[in-house]
């Protein structure tokens, strides 16, 4: 069983690495569409 504090530094990382792909992946629609225009 993981201490209640490792397990909240954990989630915290993976909820940055979310954002982190969400914000790559608007930037490379945006790119995405300028190329197809």
């Amino acid at each position: 069983m993981i201490g209640n504090r490792e397990y909240n530094e954990t989630y915290h990382v993976f909820e940055k690495v979310k954002s982190m792909l969400k914000k790559k992946r608007c930037i490379l629609r945006k790119m995405h569409l300028k190329y197809e225009e």
